[in-house]
């Protein structure tokens, strides 16, 4: 029985760990959201390979979307090797950003 109490105890911590975020000592509390983000492109002339802080994502169609999970307290780099105009775009997600948003990529082909 002391065992699955022990046991209990320790999921009991560990879930509420990982629900609030970190504890770091003393009472100060590190928190960081996570969550999907979308990335849709909204034109023809809009598409190619995507990047987010430096890692591939993958192949963007025109008028389609990509997913990633990301963290939503942070800033994030996007840019996109044009297929159209063989330039690279690129655009600063500044947060607080929310799980489940659409960021639309609509590039200017004049940069």
């Amino acid at each position: 029985m002391p065992k699955r109490v022990l046991l209990a105890v320790i999921v009991l911590l560990l879930s509420t760990f990982f629900s609030a975020g970190c504890r770091i000592g003393l009472g100060i509390g590190v928190e960081t959201r996570v969550g999907v983000i979308y990335f849709l492109s909204t034109r023809d002339d809009v598409f190619g390979q995507l990047y987010l802080d430096g890692e591939a994502l993958g192949y963007i169609a025109p008028h389609e979307y990509l997913g990633k999970w990301i963290f939503l307290d942070f800033k994030h780099q996007i840019e996109l090797h044009c297929g159209y105009c063989g330039t690279v775009h690129s655009m600063i997600l500044n947060p607080p950003l929310y799980a489940g948003q659409v960021v639309t990529l609509d590039f200017n082909h004049q940069d």
